[in-house]
């Protein structure tokens, strides 16, 4: 991954930006855990240098499997003080001893100093909402309104970011529903990203 996609996070009321989210600019491959491995540390290293340059939050996705294959090269990221954003996509938990290496893993994340995010959750995914329940997560990001003051009060008062904002009607919404912050297409035409001449991020 030469460059990254990076999409902004805004203030739920201001529209200022508060993070960034690192997005592969390429397909992934998605069924192949041994590549994503390479996908989810190079997007580790961008996050990092980014928050290292910018000195605000900054969102890099990781999947479970490289959670409990190669958790000892990401580790040494949790001082840049990313955060770590675990996917939707949870096969892996249905095998007790995965979750127990998760939740090991996601202490160690914050005692390093990484914060913990939980990406798109779908309201229906049990193993999921669990999985919030004991993590207890800095920041929830969800792309339905209704789960709002649920997953808020699962995770013990976690930032919520609402996804796939595309319009203003949509941003309205979002905050009156209870959203902390915003994600989607709609701030990449508004929110000037302060990353746009930073090159190729993994110098």
């Amino acid at each position: 991954m030469d460059r990254a996609k990076i999409q902004p996070i805004v203030d739920s009321e201001t529209h200022e930006l508060v993070a960034l989210k690192v997005l592969s600019p390429y397909p992934v491959p998605l069924h192949d855990p041994t590549a994503m491995i390479e996908v989810d540390l190079a997007a580790l290293r961008h996050a990092a240098l980014l928050r290292q340059k910018l000195g605000i939050r900054v969102h890099s996705n990781i999947e479970y499997s490289t959670i409990l294959e190669a958790w000892e090269e990401v580790i040494p990221f949790a001082p840049s003080g990313v955060v770590l954003e675990l996917v939707e996509r949870g096969a892996a938990l249905e095998r007790e001893r995965a979750v127990a290496k998760v939740l090991a893993s996601m202490r160690e994340w914050r005692k390093g100093g990484g914060l913990i995010a939980f990406d798109d959750v779908p309201m229906r995914d049990g193993k999921l909402l669990s999985m919030i329940g004991m993590v207890q997560p800095d920041i929830v990001k969800v792309e339905s309104l209704r789960g709002i003051a649920v997953l808020r009060a699962l995770s013990g008062g976690a930032t919520v970011v609402v996804e796939r904002i595309e319009t203003r009607r949509q941003a309205k919404r979002a905050r009156a529903a209870g959203a902390d912050e915003l994600q989607g297409f709609y701030f990449d035409r508004v929110q000037a990203i302060p990353t746009a001449n930073c090159g190729a991020l993994s110098e």
